[in-house]
C-alpha cells in the first residue's frame, strides 16, 4: 500500500538576522526617511513616535507595533513631547509574510508587549555579543527565538489588533494625496510646478510638507518612485528601449543616465542582472 504524504506549506521562514536596536531618543529625534531591502518592525514600549511610511502617517504610543516590508519608504521621529523607548528589529526572509502585517499599526496588549520584550531581548543580546567577538553562552537561543518570533508574527496576522491609528492634520492629508499623485503618474516625467498646480497648491508648500514628512526634496521622492517602477518593468521583461518609452523619457539614452546616476548601474547591466 502506497502512503500518501502531505507538504504542509510554510508562509516564510527568517534566514537572516541584522539589528536588534533599543533606543531612547530625546523629544527632538528625527530619523531621515530610506527604504531598503529587508523587513523592519518598530515597536514603541514607552512615549510617542510619528511614523511616515510610503503616502501614509502614523501616530504610535506604547504597545504599539509596525511593520515596514522590504522596499517601502519610511521615515520616524519622536512626537507628543515625549522621549520615547522604541526597539527596532530587522531581518531577511524567505517566502511571504501575510499581507495583513504590510498596513497599519497593531497594538499589542501587556501580556503581549512582554512576551515580544523577551523575545526581542535574546536578540539584542546575540547581536551584541557577536559585534563584540564574544561567543553566546547559549547558542540556541537565538535559533529557538528565530522560531518563536515566526510563531509570533504568525498569530499577530491572525489577530486582528491592526488598527489605523494615521495622523489626523491637513498637512499629512496633503502630503498623502501628494504621494498618491505622484504614484498615479509615476510612469510620466512630472514636475514640481505641474504637482503643485494639480493640487493648487504652491511649489513651496510641497517642498515643505515633504521637507516635513519625507525628509528629503519631493523630486527626489518621486525620482525614486520611477526608479521603482522602471526596475519593476526591467525585472518583469521589457527591454531598456520599451521602458525608456513607457516611463516617458525623450530618449534611451537619457533613461541610461538617470537609472546609473540614482543607482550606479546601467539599466541594461541591470536587466541582464535580473534575466539570470
Amino acid at each position: 500500500m502506497q502512503r500518501k504524504s502531505y507538504d504542509i506549506p510554510t508562509p516564510f521562514r527568517i534566514t537572516s538576522l541584522f539589528s536588534a536596536i533599543d533606543y531612547k531618543w530625546d523629544k527632538n529625534f528625527m530619523f531621515k526617511g530610506e527604504d531598503h531591502d529587508f523587513w523592519e518592525i518598530v515597536t514603541v514600549m514607552e512615549g510617542e513616535v510619528e511614523v511616515v511610511e510610503n503616502e501614509q502617517t502614523y501616530l504610535l504610543h506604547r504597545g504599539e507595533m509596525i511593520l515596514h516590508a522590504p522596499g517601502d519608504f519610511h521615515r520616524i521621529k519622536s512626537a507628543g513631547g515625549t522621549s520615547p523607548h522604541v526597539f527596532v528589529l530587522s531581518f531577511a526572509n524567505t517566502g511571504a509574510l501575510p499581507d495583513t502585517l504590510k498596513d497599519g499599526v497593531f497594538a499589542l496588549g501587556e501580556d503581549v508587549l512582554e512576551e515580544y520584550r523577551d523575545l526581542f531581548y535574546v536578540f539584542h543580546t546575540y547581536t551584541t555579543q557577536c559585534d563584540e567577538n564574544k561567543i553566546p553562552p547559549n547558542m540556541h537561543d537565538p535559533i529557538t527565538a528565530k522560531y518563536r518570533l515566526e510563531a509570533f508574527l504568525i498569530s499577530l496576522s491572525l489577530s486582528k489588533t491592526s488598527k489605523e491609528s494615521i495622523a489626523k492634520n491637513a498637512g499629512a492629508e496633503e502630503y498623502r494625496r501628494l504621494v498618491q499623485t505622484m504614484s498615479e503618474h509615476v510612469r510620466e516625467p512630472l514636475t514640481l510646478e505641474k504637482l503643485a498646480s494639480m493640487h493648487h497648491i504652491s511649489a513651496s508648500y510641497v517642498k515643505k510638507l515633504f521637507s516635513a514628512y519625507a525628509g528629503n526634496g519631493p523630486m527626489s521622492y518621486f525620482s525614486a518612485l520611477r526608479i521603482k517602477e522602471i526596475q519593476a518593468l526591467l525585472s518583469t521583461g521589457y527591454s531598456v528601449s520599451q521602458v525608456s518609452r513607457l516611463m516617458g523619457f525623450s530618449s534611451t539614452a537619457y533613461l541610461s543616465t538617470f537609472f546609473k546616476k540614482k543607482t550606479g548601474i546601467s539599466p541594461s547591466k541591470y536587466y541582464e542582472k535580473d534575466k539570470k
